[in-house]
C-alpha cells in the first residue's frame, strides 16, 4: 500500500483518538515527510511492500551524511517506528522491518549553554534595540526564559491569565489540556513584564509575547530577537538557540545548589534522569575542582621565599 495514504490515516489517528497536540502532530507529519523525500533519492517505491532492513539501514546512512545528530535520527526512527505499529495492528502490513534496527544512540553530553555573565550581557544588549517597544518585549521576553527555564513551545503559547504576577507564579498548561505546572517568577521577570505589558499593543487575544503588529510572536521572531541580543552582546557561541536558554536556566540553577528534584518538577521532565544531564560537570569545572584537592600543589600558596645569607667571601 502506499505509504502517503497511510501516513495521513496515521495522522488522523493521532489527532482524533491519541488527541496529540497539534505540535505533535506537525512533528510527525514533518518526519514522515523527510521520509519519503529520502525514499525518492534513494530510488525506492513509496509503498510498504519496498519497506526492507537494508532500505531503513539506508535512510539512517542518509541522516549520516547530512551531518544530523544521533538525537535527530533517533526521533525520525521512532517516528516511522510508530507510523508502522499503527498500520501493523491495523493489519496493513505483515512484516516489521524495524524489529532488531539499531538506533543510533544518543549522547548524554551536557548540552551547550550560556553562562551566568553571559546571559546577564544579552539581558543587557536588548536595551540598544532602536523600537521601545521591541527593546520593552525583547527585554522581557529573555529575562521570563533565562528565569523560568520555559520551553519555545510554552513561550510562544504564553496568555496573560497564566500569568500571576501578584503572586509571582505562572502556568503552563500542555497543549492537550491535561498537564498544568507552576512555576515561581522572580521579581526581575514581574518587573519586565510589567513594563512590557504597559506598552504593549491592545490586541484581540491575550497572548503575552507579540509582534510589532500585535499578532502572536512567530518562531522566527523570537529566534530573531535571541539572535539580535546574542549579537549586540558581542556573544559569538554557535549552537544557541532558543531551546538552549532552557539549557542555561537548568545549568545555573544546578550550579547554584538547586534541588534536583525541584528543578525536575519546573523544567516538567517526566523523569528524573532527563534533569540529571545538568549534573555533569564541564571540562572547566573539573578543572577548577581538582584544583582545590587539598594535595594539589595549585591549591597551596607557594611558601615565601627564604632570605638568602650574605655571604662574604674573602680571597686568599
Amino acid at each position: 500500500m502506499r505509504i502517503e495514504t497511510l501516513y495521513q490515516e496515521f495522522l488522523s489517528y493521532l489527532k482524533i483518538e491519541r488527541n496529540c497536540s497539534p505540535m505533535t502532530i506537525e512533528a510527525y507529519a514533518s518526519d514522515g515527510k523527510v521520509f519519503l523525500r529520502v525514499l525518492d533519492h534513494l530510488g525506492v517505491e513509496p509503498d510498504t511492500k519496498q519497506i526492507t532492513r537494508q532500505v531503513l539501514r539506508q535512510y539512517i546512512v542518509w541522516h549520516r551524511e547530512q551531518d544530523m545528530s544521533s538525537a535527530t535520527i533517533a526521533r525520525r526512527i521512532n517516528s516511522l517506528r510508530s507510523f508502522w505499529k499503527y498500520i501493523w495492528n491495523n493489519e496493513y502490513v505483515d512484516a516489521d522491518p524495524f524489529r532488531g534496527l539499531s538506533i543510533p544512540k544518543q549522547s548524554r553530553e551536557l548540552p551547550t549553554y550560556l553562562s551566568a555573565d553571559e546571559c546577564r550581557r544579552m539581558l543587557e544588549a536588548t536595551q540598544m534595540q532602536k523600537s521601545p517597544l521591541l527593546r520593552a518585549r525583547d527585554r522581557a521576553l529573555l529575562t521570563f526564559m533565562v528565569f523560568t527555564g520555559a520551553r519555545r513551545s510554552e513561550v510562544l503559547n504564553l496568555q496573560w491569565p497564566d500569568v500571576d504576577l501578584p503572586g509571582r507564579v505562572v502556568r503552563f498548561v500542555a497543549a492537550k489540556g491535561d498537564k498544568t505546572r507552576a512555576v515561581p517568577l522572580a521579581e526581575d521577570v514581574c518587573v519586565e513584564l510589567t513594563r512590557w505589558r504597559e506598552v504593549r499593543r491592545e490586541c484581540d487575544h491575550e497572548h503575552v509575547f507579540t509582534s510589532r503588529c500585535g499578532r502572536r510572536m512567530s518562531r522566527q521572531a523570537l529566534g530573531k530577537a535571541l539572535r539580535k541580543a546574542l549579537m549586540a552582546a558581542g556573544i559569538d557561541k554557535p549552537g544557541i538557540t532558543p531551546h538552549k536558554l532552557r539549557h542555561s536556566f537548568a545549568c545555573m540553577m544546578v550550579k547554584n545548589g538547586a534541588d534536583l528534584n525541584c528543578l525536575q518538577r519546573m523544567l516538567g521532565h517526566t523523569r528524573l534522569d532527563t534533569t540529571g544531564i545538568y549534573l555533569q560537570a564541564t571540562a572547566e569545572d573539573l578543572r577548577h575542582a581538582m584544583l582545590k584537592h587539598p594535595l594539589s600543589t595549585a591549591a597551596r600558596p607557594e611558601p615565601e621565599a627564604e632570605p638568602v645569607p650574605q655571604v662574604t667571601v674573602e680571597w686568599l
